[in-house]
This record gives C-alpha cells, sequence and structure tokens, in this order.
C-alpha cells in the first residue's frame, strides 16, 4: 500500500512539476529562438506579444493577488529592445508567512497553467469535436493509476484528432491564439527560480493529501480520479503548446532562411 502511494506521488509530481517546468523552459527557449530569428522586428513583437504578454503578466498578476503579494509595479505589454522585454510584474511578500511563501511556486509557474486552462476552454468552446476527442482519449486516467504508454498513446491519438480532419474558420481562428499565447506561456529563469521557493511546500501538500486519502477507506480511489484526469488534462495542454510554440518557431526559421537565400534582410 505505502508503496503505491510513493508511486502515486512520483506520478503526480510528475504532471504538476516536471512537466511544467520542461514545458515552460522549453518554451521559453523557443521564443528566444523565434524572436532571434526574426530579428526582435517590432511589427512581429506587437504580432505575437499583444496577446500572449498581457495573457502571460496577468497570469503572475492574478496569483499573486489569490497568494496576498504586494504588486509593486506591472508592464502588460512593452517593447524594451535593450532586454528583449515584452512585460514583467515585480512583487514582493511577507517571508515569515507559510501561505505567501507557497505561493512563490504558483505565481512563477501561472503562465503555464493559466495559459493551458485558457486554450482548454478555447478547444471546448470553439472546436467541440476535437475536445470530445480529446476527452474520450483521457478517460482512461480517471481510471486510477496511469502507465507511461498510455500517456503517450493517447498523446499521439489526440496530435491526431487536432490536426487531421479540422479545418473550418473557427480552427484557423483557434489556431492564431494558441500560437499567440502558447510562444509566450514560457517561463524564464526568473520565473523559475521565484517558483523554487515555494516548491518544497507543494511537494509536502501532495505526500500528505494522497497519506491522507490512502487510508481512508473509499476515498483514495476518488482523489486518484481527480488528480490523474487534471494531470491528463495538463499534460496533453501543455505538449499541444509546445507543438504550437514548434510551428512558430519553425516558420520564422524558414522564412529567415528563404530570405538569405535571396539576399533579403542581410
Amino acid at each position: 500500500m505505502v508503496g503505491q502511494i510513493f508511486l502515486n506521488i512520483a506520478f503526480q509530481l510528475l504532471y504538476f512539476v516536471v512537466a511544467i517546468y520542461a514545458a515552460g523552459f522549453l518554451i521559453y527557449l523557443m521564443n528566444r529562438i523565434f524572436y532571434a530569428a526574426v530579428g526582435h522586428s517590432r511589427a512581429v513583437c506587437y504580432a505575437t506579444g499583444f496577446l500572449g504578454t498581457p495573457v502571460h503578466e496577468l497570469s503572475h498578476a492574478l496569483l499573486c493577488i489569490i497568494f496576498f503579494h504586494k504588486i509593486d509595479e506591472i508592464k502588460f505589454f512593452q517593447i524594451d529592445e535593450a532586454s528583449g522585454t515584452l512585460g514583467y510584474v515585480n512583487h514582493s511578500y511577507n517571508p515569515r508567512n507559510i501561505y505567501q511563501r507557497a505561493g512563490n511556486y504558483f505565481i512563477g509557474i501561472a503562465p503555464i497553467v493559466v495559459g493551458t486552462l485558457i486554450l482548454f476552454l478555447a478547444a471546448k468552446f470553439m472546436l467541440p469535436e476535437v475536445f470530445a476527442g480529446i476527452q474520450g482519449q483521457l478517460s482512461a486516467f480517471s481510471e486510477g493509476t496511469v502507465t507511461f504508454s498510455a500517456l503517450f498513446s493517447s498523446l499521439w491519438e489526440i496530435i491526431k484528432t487536432f490536426f487531421l480532419g479540422y479545418a473550418d474558420w473557427l480552427w484557423w481562428v483557434f489556431m492564431a491564439l494558441a500560437l499567440c499565447i502558447a510562444l509566450h506561456m514560457n517561463l524564464s529563469g526568473a520565473d523559475i527560480r521565484g517558483s523554487l521557493s515555494g516548491l518544497p511546500f507543494v511537494v509536502l501538500i501532495v505526500t500528505a493529501l494522497n497519506f491522507a486519502f490512502g487510508f481512508i477507506g473509499g476515498l483514495y480511489e476518488g482523489f486518484l480520479s481527480i488528480v490523474n484526469l487534471a494531470g491528463g488534462y495538463l499534460v496533453i495542454t501543455l505538449s499541444l503548446s509546445l507543438m504550437f510554440s514548434l510551428m512558430c518557431t519553425v516558420l520564422a526559421l524558414v522564412i529567415r532562411a528563404i530570405l538569405a537565400l535571396f539576399g533579403i534582410g542581410r
């Protein structure tokens, strides 16, 4: 029993910590490559950042409010050519307050969580057929412990469902929104460093909940069902966001290569 509980904790930390950090950092790298490829063009910054950057900064601000951090300064969207910064949120808190310290984790990862939620809701209302396919693939996640093979199998089927056979005008609108938001769901080095101080509290809470429900008869299965389903949605949406960001980056690199081939922009 105890061994199974620790295995479940490992999967949950994989969903809610490792996957978030990995996706956020990879999107950060793609964001940097994308803007380097387009030469930090102001037109491109406006075209991709007018939506993605405010969503990113609002995510930080929203979690600051929830965890009672003081917002000292906020810029929803600006183009700082010297640093490449498009926006920021400066906040402060009481380090002796455990709730506020735990909030550092959620504030740091906020762009990933809020961006994922927005894409999830957008797919639900704009692409109901695609969303139904995603729900069908994720039904297995509510049945308890999930294996890696099941996770990757579901992910592959969802990617095929999303990109094959759906190309009406709402699909294209969703794609435009998703590309802008996903490209800016990045976690910068400052975001990751800021979140680390709250990470031990998250690990402690996850561990405590699993052991508390694990020794209460009949409740642990329901707890695992909810947590695994939420984790499944998170991992799948993060994977799609990575694909959207990769699409933007590859497109920028291809256009740059074509322009260089014809001697344009040198």
